[in-house]
């Protein structure tokens, strides 16, 4: 097993509409999809896609949509042991709205917010060489690290919660959103002056790295005493679904290869982009080849 990843699936209900609806109003969707959705849970599903022996390890509900969000996985080629279905545990269901005239998403989701899940017995006899997290299953998160200690640690940073904060400290490699970044900092990231200082913040939280996303503008990182940043894909966004969670996947395919931080995040960079020109969810996903075959941003080989 190369690649072991902890937390978030859900079944999403992605719905396409001309523009976000006013309060108390009817809209009429132009396109609909339903398919699995989280954050660990489609980086696992990309990763299978693109060749990578990849399981995934989190919480399911005993309903109906708990089976439906493994099968797919299992169809993807994701190893599904690790996931656990609790008779009393609601699966996570999300509700997608993605506006049609600029690309952008906003996310309803119902989910339990007790962290119920240990990391299974059934896992035991894997050796992962990345681990990646998505902070909602901080017990088995940590379970991992102390089983696997010599391997990478990435964590997607989505948003300010008590148990991400904790893992940013633990990881090799905390990938923070813009949101996540200015909870952290306290307000808006408006110019470069409150970039520079989530980015400051993070490290020092850290003790080596941190890198924070920041959509169509790109990110910033810093690696010891080094900084930098990296550019987005100049492309027009049409959904934004998942692009997230696509960009962490290949940022973790990208330490399975070992290659340098700044070419994992072009590399990401570039799958994220390209992933925003297509609709839906997981149906956006890139193929490694089109990843890979981008222009002198991302060079190939590597290293």
């Amino acid at each position: 097993m190369n690649i072991l990843c902890i937390g978030h699936s859900s079944l999403d209900i992605i719905l396409k509409v001309d523009s976000f609806p006013r309060e108390d109003t009817k809209s009429l969707a132009a396109e609909r999809s339903i398919s699995g959705g989280g954050p660990a849970a489609n980086a696992a599903a990309l990763l299978a896609l693109w060749g990578v022996s990849v399981s995934l390890a989190g919480p399911v509900g005993r309903d109906p949509f708990g089976p439906l969000i493994i099968e797919e996985l299992k169809e993807y080629g994701v190893d599904t042991r690790g996931i656990v279905e609790y008779p009393e545990y609601p699966t996570p269901v999300s509700a997608v709205l993605v506006n049609g005239s600029t690309g952008s998403r906003s996310i309803v989701n119902h989910r339990s917010t007790e962290d119920l899940f240990e990391l299974p017995v059934s896992l035991s006899g894997l050796d992962p060489e990345v681990l990646l997290f998505d902070g909602h299953c901080l017990a088995a998160s940590r379970a991992a690290m102390a089983r696997w200690p010599e391997a990478l640690t990435v964590l997607d940073a989505g948003s300010l919660r008590g148990a991400t904060w904790e893992l940013v400290e633990l990881v090799d490699y905390p990938v923070a959103s813009a949101a996540f970044a200015s909870a952290m900092l306290g307000e808006d990231l408006s110019g470069p002056e409150q970039v520079f200082r989530a980015l400051e913040l993070l490290q020092q939280r850290n003790g080596n790295c941190a890198v924070i996303t920041l959509g169509e503008k790109g990110g910033v990182w810093a690696l010891g005493d080094r900084r930098g940043g990296y550019d987005a894909l100049a492309v027009k966004a049409v959904d934004t679904t998942a692009a997230g969670d696509i960009f962490h996947g290949a940022f973790a395919y990208g330490m399975l290869q070992h290659w340098a931080l700044e070419h994992i995040l072009r590399f990401a960079a570039r799958a994220a982009g390209l992933a925003v020109t297509r609709n839906g969810g997981r149906a956006s996903f890139p193929a490694l080849d089109q990843v890979l075959a981008g222009p002198s941003q991302c060079p190939k080989p590597w290293g």
